[in-house]
């Protein structure tokens, strides 16, 4: 008995420092590629949005001119969500 409370105990915590760290995650600013004077999306942007819904802490969408990698033409308008 003593060794099942021992076991469910670590899970707990484990369970806990888990859920902790994803919470963490989805604030952290997310690189996006804007358009630079030329009209390429190749400027370095850090914003607080997310492309994955999942992660969102609403469910309100942003258009964002913007992309998730760099790009010799312009920015698409890619739907994004608060990540704060």
């Amino acid at each position: 008995m003593k060794k099942a409370k021992v076991i469910l105990t670590a899970v707990g915590v484990l369970a806990i420092a888990g859920g902790a760290l994803a919470f963490k995650a989805t604030r952290s600013a997310n690189t996006f590629y804007t358009s630079n004077a030329a009209g390429q999306c190749k400027v370095t942007t850090q914003l607080f949005y997310t492309t994955d819904p999942l992660a969102a802490n609403t469910t309100i969408t942003v258009p964002l001119t913007a992309s998730t990698k760099t790009t010799n033409a312009a920015c698409p308008i890619i739907p994004v969500y608060s990540a704060d």
